[in-house]
């Protein structure tokens, strides 16, 4: 009897350091234990976010986030709600935004990430209210805005005057929600990457309180996200290295066309320029050197050299999509223009090829002021031009054939 009564302590004994050890393993797990987002930034890996501004189920503006890790460079991708696709489930072509749901956005970000081809790991969905009281946390959002803005809402006039200065969370809401028939789709686009890029800074300037355990508790109620708390944290503390002065802003161009009775926005070129423009912009982000405002500040002046009316004008829009200036579209003197060309009036041979290379021109010549400037183009505007292009018939509408 007494062997078994000293039996039975040793088993409580070798129970009780078992539970002691597995506890102090689970504590060393937890703490030791790398969040996605640190685990993201150590190796060097793209952090890929999207932002979902909604009013309930209506889903307001989409902007993805593209952030390097390594070199701290981010872009900006404006999806409009209207964009048009092929939506297999109803079989016909429709907006974007109708397979949004606020209280499931994956099939959203699916159809979105199928779009531009890249993989979207993290969403930021955020209802009007809160983005509101997001705002208002950090302390409002600074914004230059280039003309003053006059918007009756609920019947009374809300003045925004130009230049830099701080929205209060109301504001912000009228901002982003008015509409102005006016107004162009870049106009509206960058509205909303404006946003977006001041609550990015905005996070940066405030990321100690953000931080502070009583406050992240309150800032992380204003999100509906697939973040965890330690990645959100990592996130946040990861911004502060944000270039936010020098985010490159992209949106989707194309055409409109109605279907249904709706008017969409389509790709150009069935979605392949935007896919190459964001798989540039992506590898872009990466280089240091090719981010650079030397390489973007060319003016580039598209002349069309064939007989397809309207060539230079939806060129212009592949050129402005890669970020560069397009300063003057027109005719060149001759609509039978065999070949493509290149012409570089500002000196810089391999800054010319570097834009040609968009079109895939190998046709470069410099007529620059030390090889004989004259007057190629008799009563176009070219003083201020760095660069012509006059398309030819070899110029398919995206790149030049063999």
């Amino acid at each position: 009897m007494k062997s078994r009564i000293e039996f039975d302590k040793s088993l409580i004994l070798i129970a009780a350091i078992i539970l002691v050890v597995a506890a102090a393993v689970f504590l060393i797990i937890r703490n030791t234990r790398t969040d996605s987002i640190t685990e993201m930034i150590e190796n060097g890996k793209d952090i890929n976010s999207v932002f979902l501004i909604h009013d309930g189920e209506e889903l307001l503006f989409t902007e993805i986030l593209f952030y390097n890790t390594s070199t701290a460079k981010g872009a900006l991708l404006d999806v409009p709600g209207e964009t048009g696709i092929i939506i297999k489930k109803l079989g016909k072509f429709d907006r974007i935004d109708q397979l949004y749901n606020q209280q499931d956005p994956l099939e959203y970000i699916r159809a979105v990430e199928n779009m531009i081809k890249q993989e979207i790991e993290y969403y930021y969905q955020i209802n009007l209210k809160d983005f509101v009281s997001l705002v208002d946390i950090v302390g409002g959002l600074e914004m230059f805005i280039d003309n003053p803005i006059e918007i009756i809402d609920n019947e009374q006039i809300v003045l925004l005057p130009s230049g830099s200065i701080v929205l209060d969370g109301d504001k912000v809401e009228t901002y982003i929600s008015y509409h102005d028939p006016d107004e162009s789709e870049t106009e509206a686009s960058g509205r909303r990457e404006k946003t977006i890029q001041s609550l990015l800074k905005a996070f940066q300037q405030q990321s100690d309180v953000l931080l502070n355990d009583k406050m992240f508790n309150y800032f992380k109620r204003t999100l509906d996200t697939n973040v965890d708390d330690s990645s959100l944290e990592a996130f946040i503390a990861e911004l502060e290295n944000l270039d936010t002065g020098r985010i490159v802003f992209q949106r989707v161009l194309g055409t409109r066309r109605t279907v249904d009775e709706q008017e969409l926005l389509f790709s150009h070129y069935d979605g392949t320029l935007l896919r190459e423009t964001v798989r540039q912009t992506v590898t872009s982000l990466a280089n240091v050197d090719v981010v650079s405002d030397d390489e973007l500040n060319v003016t580039i002046e598209i002349l069309n050299g064939t007989a397809v009316n309207g060539m230079a004008s939806r060129t212009s829009q592949v050129f402005q999509s890669f970020g560069y200036d397009v300063a003057h579209i027109g005719n060149y003197e001759s609509s039978d223009v065999e070949k493509t060309f290149v012409i570089d009036k500002r000196g810089d041979i391999v800054q010319a090829q570097r834009v040609a290379n968009v079109i895939q021109c190998s046709n470069v010549e410099s007529q620059a002021p030390e090889n004989g400037d004259f007057e190629l183009f008799s009563g176009e505007p070219g003083e201020d031009i760095d660069l012509i292009i006059v398309l030819g018939k070899d110029f398919d509408g995206r790149y030049c054939k063999e």
